[in-house]
């Protein structure tokens, strides 16, 4: 009885650890996953405005630029590993060198002076943003998919433990 009581503490203990690890990982993965969309977006719409000449397109990149530093600072606060933590400094960079650049272009075309930056550097230096954020969505899934191995191999541990502790009980019962 005893045994099956520090058992039953031990899975409890042991599930609800492994559902925090998750629901951090997954939390983390998801926060990968909104920046690298949110910078694909800015990308296209780059694109977009190449193609049109409609500044619809600028105040849709400056409404998706505004959410890029949250979105930086959640991706921040849930990373695991060493690698995740230098891919996201690359692409905080690299946004921060965008971001400044796109004023610098949208500011020449408000003012109708000569261009100091180009569209082609700017689709370049976005190019240069969404990269190591689909490796930083790469390290997340990468992450996400160790912690799962992880668990389902303490699940058959689990398992292999509460069979031999069935057979030990009813043996020690019949003794």
């Amino acid at each position: 009885l005893a045994l099956g009581i520090v058992a039953a503490w031990n899975v409890q203990r042991l599930q609800l650890n492994s559902s925090k690890l998750i629901a951090r990982e997954v939390h983390g993965m998801v926060a990968a996953q909104d920046l690298y969309i949110d910078m694909r977006e800015i990308r296209h719409q780059l694109q977009q405005y190449g193609r049109s000449r409609d500044t619809r397109h600028l105040d849709e990149i400056r409404q998706l630029k505004e959410q890029a530093p949250r979105l930086i600072d959640d991706a921040r606060k849930l990373i695991v590993t060493p690698q995740e933590e230098d891919s996201l400094t690359i692409l905080a960079n690299a946004w921060s060198q965008f971001s400044s650049q796109f004023e610098l272009f949208v500011n020449s075309i408000n003012d109708e002076s000569p261009q100091d930056v180009t569209l082609d550097q700017l689709i370049a230096d976005i190019t240069c943003v969404v990269d190591p954020a689909k490796e930083h969505l790469t390290l997340n899934r990468d992450v996400v998919d160790r912690t799962n191995e992880t668990n389902r191999r303490t699940n058959d541990q689990l398992r292999q433990a509460f069979l031999l502790l069935g057979i030990c009980g009813s043996a020690s019962g019949l003794v």
